[in-house]
């Protein structure tokens, strides 16, 4: 998941936990996302249960117009407009341009024009009730956008949590350690930027050091100069520096923001391998060991837009080490098989598994169980996310004696 869209999570999520009400969490939403994708018009419904056999969708008086007058007349219909939510389905819904859905009634009791075109809405269910509608428009027709939708549902979550905690009472949803995992969450995405600019200032002058290098093994190749221990000291020098290049273009390869990339074939042995790189110094610094055993050749390839997988590989890496760093015996182990037209990548690490409270969970965004400044709880989901959205399924095995994810994606023919 790329920086712009970590930040407008994270600020989403500070803006609802500093709210004082589910409407105020709500309103501030509507905002920041609209602004964040840049489209024009966010308003919101809330669900009235009140009829006997039906939900009723009630405007709920929260509106983001960038431009009042443009779309008065949508806010117009909108205000005394209350339709039925019988149906509807309870996952975020994409539609191109609702000037060609006759369905879209609103449109049909506009006088004028309504001025907007493609539009996507956000169901906010609790407990498997529907609670809110968050809609968003833009002026302009949009074919759906995946990670819109991926990173909709994720808001959703997070505000049917707000709900919860007003509905009880809570003065405020917010907690130490869910304030630090929003914070962590912020740093990430900046971290992400400025990672990115580190790997292009390191690689220049790894490039003139290497060429330096080639200048002075053609001249001892050549015979201007006889020393033997120079010569291994250069052969030294080339490797660790061959290393640092790798990783280099490991990390500049992570940092890109992939979401717009086409996908490409590449070989699943060659993203664990990358994945491992960027991991490695964690390794080092915790004591963990990582053993991969790979029963497929470099003909089992996946697809991936960009450098996702290996991305949703290092979360769970990074997770598992995280989870083994206290233990006393620390280990990962990463199993690559091919079965039928599926590859399938197994994360296990030393530890006995996880309790079935947590495994609910676990997988949500900015849920965590890691000591407050430890984690900000987006790796699972952000691992999930990304795999999904390659047609592959992220799961956890219950029968392991120890903590497995399974990773399963479509072989490339």
């Amino acid at each position: 998941m790329n920086a712009r869209v970590l930040r407008m999570l994270s600020d989403v999520a500070l803006a609802s936990t500093s709210a004082s009400t589910f409407h105020e969490a709500l309103s501030n939403s509507v905002r920041l996302i609209c602004v964040a994708l840049r489209w024009p018009v966010g308003h919101a419904f809330f669900a009235d249960d009140s009829q006997p056999n039906d939900v009723i969708l009630r405007s709920s008086g929260i509106w983001y117009l960038e431009s009042p007058e443009e779309h008065a007349a949508l806010k117009l219909v909108t205000t005394d407009f209350a339709p039925s939510a019988k149906g509807m389905p309870l996952s975020p819904q994409w539609r191109d341009d609702v000037r060609k859905v006759e369905t879209f009634s609103r449109q049909k009791k506009a006088s004028v024009s309504l001025n907007v075109a493609a539009a996507f809405n956000l169901p906010i269910v609790s407990n498997g009730k529907l609670v809110a509608v968050a809609e968003f428009f833009n002026n302009r027709p949009e074919p759906m956008n995946p990670e819109i939708i991926e990173v909709s549902a994720m808001l959703g979550v997070h505000l049917a949590r707000a709900f919860q905690q007003f509905q009880e009472s809570t003065p405020k949803y917010v907690s130490e350690q869910g304030v630090a995992s929003i914070v962590l969450a912020e740093r990430m995405a900046a971290l992400t930027e400025m990672a990115a600019n580190v790997a292009h200032e390191i690689n220049n002058p790894l490039t003139i050091i290497m060429g330096h290098i080639k200048i002075i093994r053609g001249r001892l190749e050549k015979g201007e100069h006889k020393d033997v221990a120079l010569a291994a000291s250069l052969d030294v020098v080339e490797r660790t520096l061959g290393r640092v290049a790798d990783f280099v273009k490991s990390m500049r390869h992570f940092c890109t923001d992939a979401s717009n990339e086409p996908f490409e074939i590449i070989s699943v042995n060659d993203v664990i391998a990358q994945a491992l790189s960027l991991c490695s110094s964690k390794m080092s610094a915790t004591g963990c060991d990582v053993v991969v055993k790979s029963s497929v050749d470099e003909d089992a390839r996946i697809r991936s837009r960009g450098p996702q997988v290996c991305q949703a590989v290092v979360f769970l890496l990074q997770n598992a080490m995280d989870a083994v760093e206290s233990l006393p015996a620390k280990w990962i182990e990463l199993v690559v098989t091919a079965e039928g037209e599926r590859v399938i990548i197994r994360c296990t690490d030393s530890g006995n598994g996880i309790a079935k409270d947590i495994r609910a969970h676990m997988m949500e965004p900015f849920f965590t169980t890691k000591d407050v400044g430890k984690g900000t709880g987006l790796g699972l989901s952000s691992a999930k996310g990304i795999i999904e959205n390659h047609a592959g399924t992220l799961s956890y095995d219950e029968q392991s004696a120890h903590t497995t994810f399974i990773i399963e994606l479509p072989r490339a023919v």
